[in-house]
Formats: C-alpha cells, structure tokens, sequence
C-alpha cells in the first residue's frame, strides 16, 4: 500500500513539474515608456527556415532585463519562408527570438537612433494587438528558448501572418484568415 501511495504521489509531482515548466514560464517586463527607436537603411532576419528583409525602415527595440527580445520594423519589406513556398511584401514585421541570439538571426546597416513620436505611437497601437501573438505573458515577455523564433507580418496576400519556428513544431498562421498553412 506504501508503494501505491509512493506512487501516486511521484506521479502528482512528475504532473506538476511539467505543467509548470511548460506554463510557468514568468514573463519578463517589457520597456514599453521609453523603447530604444532607430532607422537603417536595412535589417535583415535570416533562419535556415524564413528571411525577413526591410529597407529603409525605422525599427522599434523590444528589450527586458534579458536583453532584446524583439524588435518591430516598419518599411520597405519582404519576407520568404522555403518550407512554405510562401513569400509576399510587407510593410510592418514584429520579430521575436531570444535575447542571446540576436546577432545569430538579425543584421542591420546604417543604424540611426531617432526621435520619432509617430513612429512610436503607431508601433505602439501595433504591439498591442500582435505581441499576445507569440511568446507573451499580457503584455509581458516570455523569453523563446534558443533556436525558438517567431516573425508577425502583416501581407496583402497573407494578411496577418505568424511564422513560428522550434525545435518540435513550426507553425504558419493567418490570423486575418483563421487559416494555417
């Protein structure tokens, strides 16, 4: 009987252990007052798997304690994912990816810091609606485990596009067409 109880209870703890690794995961605050803001003449995010281009285009850091976890791009832009044989224009692109890969996946020439309230205030209705995309905690950031990523852009042809990327699943979703590809 002592054995069943053992056993019961290790399975109670396994569960729990699980469950909270897997939605436990605390969110880091986002520095959402005064965010680090720049244009350049071009940012590029390159995986094996998507590539994410934009020209002439101002960005918007997402930062936490852990450093930058994303950034939000506005301009001439276009984006390729192989796997998918997708691949369209876009003006807007939300970025999210783990703060000690940054300089793996993005590159950026001609960086400029700016002071552009417009930029900010669009980029902030923006983030309100996407960041609960990938990767949140509310408004909150959860940190993607290295080699996790997650682009949000917005397409003609696509509309509101999420391409989520792991080591066990990538997942490409419209939010426009309640579709996945």
């Amino acid at each position: 009987m002592r054995q069943l109880y053992l056993s019961i209870l290790i399975s109670i703890l396994l569960a729990a252990l699980t469950h909270n690794y897997s939605y436990g995961q605390r969110g880091e605050g986002v520095n959402w007052a005064t965010p680090v803001l720049f244009s350049a003449n071009k940012i590029v995010f390159r995986s094996d798997k998507i590539t994410a281009e934009c020209n002439n285009c101002k960005c918007y850091e997402i930062r936490t304690s852990s450093g930058i976890t994303g950034l939000f791009v506005s301009g001439e832009g276009t984006f390729k994912i192989a796997s998918k044989s997708m691949s369209d224009k876009t003006e807007s692109c939300m970025m999210r990816f783990n703060p000690k890969e940054f300089e793996k996946y993005v590159q950026i020439t001609g960086r400029t810091s700016i002071k552009d309230e417009q930029f900010k205030n669009d980029a902030d209705a923006t983030l309100k609606k996407i960041f609960g995309h990938c990767y949140h905690s509310g408004m909150d950031a959860l940190i993607p485990t290295k080699g996790e990523y997650a682009l949000d852009m917005y397409s003609e042809k696509y509309g509101d596009l999420l391409a989520s990327f792991s080591n066990k699943e990538d997942i490409v979703f419209s939010f426009s067409y309640k579709k996945k590809y």
